[in-house]
Formats: C-alpha cells, structure tokens, sequence
C-alpha cells in the first residue's frame, strides 16, 4: 500500500498463512585441550587434561538489518500509512518495536555464546587390586573444573541506527564489553568395580558401580540475569545419583 513492502517480520509463506521471520547468526568456536596420562605405579593410573575454548555469536539477523537500512528511509516517507496486512496498525507501529532488537542484534556482533565456559580441567585416577581378597577389583575419580560463565551484559546508552521514523537519537542495549559472570562450576564423581571370568574363562563379567555428585552439591547455577545482574533464571545441579552396571562379554 502506498509503495510500502512487506513488514520484514512476516514474509508470505502459503496462501492466507504468515510464517515469522528467523533471525539467523553464525557461532564460531575455536579452542585446545592438552591432556597427560601416566602410571606412577603398575596397577595406577592418573590422566589431567586442560582445555580452554571460546564460542562467539557474530552476523545476527544480518540479512533482516541490511533489510531494514535499505528501506527505513522508505518507510519513514510512508509512517502513516496503515501497513499492507492490518488497517489498524501504521508503518511507523510497527517499525517502532523494532528498534530495541535491530540496535540490540547491531550492537551484539561478537558476543560470547552464553552458557559456554572457556576453561576445563579434568583429572581421573584410577587403582586396580592385583592381589589379596580385593584381587580383580578397582576404584578411582574424577574431578571436573569449569571457569564461570557469562550469564548476561550491564546496559549501555548508544546512538540509535536506526533513527528514520523519529524513535530517538540514543537507546540502551547490551553492553558485551562489560558481561556477568555466573558460577564456576566443580563436581566430583567416584566409581568402584569388579572384574573375573566365569564358566571356566569363557564368559567375561564385570561389575561397576558410579556414584556422580558424589559430596551432592546443591548450589543454585546461574542461567542469566537481568541488565542490573538480578538472578532471572537458575538451574539446579543433579542430586547425588548411583549408577549400577554389569557387563558380560565372550
């Protein structure tokens, strides 16, 4: 109506039918693992890893916003209009919601993949019985380490791009140089087991039993927050669970 194209939120997907714009980014990851293994006895085993990776969200919604900068001024000369699929609502209502999320999606570029921890060390040990009554038996565990996580971004005011339809010349968004940071995160795992042969060496059994969160570690996990680092989302860790298994094999 009026030379106005369709609202970038919609495109025609089938006949009396609208299907809602997918914002599309590109994730990129990138990191190394060093990991050492050893026995300091025969019967002993210790391995240590490290790792350190960073993941990084880049080209939010581009085509949506090289979309918009081509027709902002467009829009802008027909703000009054009422757009092409609701008589109610003018160019100018739509394009106005718009704002916050095309400056946030802008100002976004490069931002740190929430949830994603940039550092993990592991170390398992492990000890088996050759002799005695514990002959054939085993045990070890596994300690985890991971750095904290950002869980969101402290607020910052900067230039609106998008200032065609007289919304303003500043707007808060996201603030990635300036992010919160959730909980590292620690657990400690264990596990002991039984291995033999049966019917004169021709089946194979082992027996092992797993024990995760083993100290059964409660404290709440950041999931993100809001702009002034308010808790909005936590998870809670797994209770201490036991896992029993027995394994055969000829």
């Amino acid at each position: 109506r009026g030379g106005v194209p369709p609202h970038p939120t919609f495109v025609p997907f089938a006949e009396n039918a609208n299907l809602a714009y997918r914002v599309m980014s590109n994730l990129r990851s990138e990191g190394v693992e060093v990991e050492l293994a050893g026995n300091p006895m025969p019967n002993w085993r210790l391995a240590v890893s490290v790792a350190k990776a960073t993941a990084e969200e880049s080209d939010i919604g581009l085509p949506w916003i090289t979309l918009v900068k081509e027709q902002s001024s467009r829009w802008a000369q027909n703000a009054n209009l009422p757009v092409w699929n609701n008589e109610s609502q003018t160019v100018k209502d739509k394009f106005q919601p718009l704002v916050n999320a095309l400056n946030l999606m802008q100002a976004s570029d490069g931002t740190k993949v929430e949830s994603a921890r940039e550092w993990r060390v592991r170390a398992t040990t492990r000890y088996g019985f050759r002799d005695g009554w514990l002959k054939n038996s085993f045990m070890g565990a596994s300690y985890l380490w991971s750095s904290a996580n950002v869980v969101g971004y402290r607020q910052s005011v900067v230039s609106n791009a998008y200032p065609d339809l007289g919304i303003g010349g500043t707007i808060s968004v996201s603030d990635i140089t300036r992010p919160y940071r959730g909980n590292p995160l620690t657990a400690i795992d264990a596990f002991a087991g039984y291995s033999r042969k049966l019917f004169r060496g021709k089946i194979g059994w082992r027996v092992q039993l797993n024990v995760r969160n083993l100290l059964d570690k409660h404290d709440p996990l950041i999931r993100n927050v809001f702009s002034d680092g308010g808790v909005r989302q936590f998870n809670l860790p797994q209770p201490r669970l036991f896992i029993l298994t027995n394994t055969f094999s000829y």
